[in-house]
C-alpha cells in the first residue's frame, strides 16, 4: 500500500462560522486550528476533514459534487435527526432506506451548502 488514510478539505466562507456548526451542532471535536487559514475537525472514529476558506485558487463553497462526507450515526438515526432539527439543520431528503446495501441514509446542508449525509449501519436482507 503506498497510501495510507488522508484529510478531505471542505470550504467555507466563514471558519468561525463552519468550527460553531461543526463543533456545537454536530458535536464533533476541533482538533486543531491555524487561525483563519485552517482548522482540523474529527469525529469519535478518527475520520479528520479541514476546513479551508473559499478563494479563487480552489472550488467554490457549496457547488454541487464538490464535496460528500458520510457520518456515521451512534443512535437510532431518527433519534439523530430530531435532535438535529432542534439545532437547525435543514435536511435535504427523508430518511432513505438502502436495505440492499446495508444502510439507511438522509441528506443534509452545513452553513455554506457543502453536502453531506448521515448514514445508520443495517444488516443486509439476503434473499430467502
Amino acid at each position: 500500500m503506498i497510501i495510507d488514510g488522508g484529510i478531505p478539505t471542505v470550504f467555507v466562507s466563514d471558519v468561525d462560522r463552519s468550527i460553531a456548526f461543526y463543533t456545537d451542532v454536530l458535536e464533533l471535536k476541533l482538533r486543531e486550528r491555524f487561525g483563519n487559514q485552517w482548522a482540523l475537525i474529527e469525529t469519535r472514529e478518527r475520520l479528520i476533514f479541514g476546513l479551508h476558506p473559499a478563494s479563487s485558487s480552489g472550488p467554490p463553497s457549496g457547488t454541487v459534487g464538490s464535496v460528500t462526507i458520510g457520518f456515521n450515526v451512534t443512535k437510532p438515526l431518527e433519534e439523530v435527526v430530531d435532535k438535529l432539527r432542534q439545532k437547525g439543520v435543514r435536511f435535504h431528503t427523508s430518511i432513505k432506506d438502502g436495505a440492499d446495501v446495508g444502510m439507511r441514509t438522509i441528506f443534509f446542508g452545513d452553513p455554506d451548502g457543502n453536502q453531506f449525509y448521515l448514514c445508520e449501519a443495517r444488516e443486509v436482507e439476503t434473499p430467502a
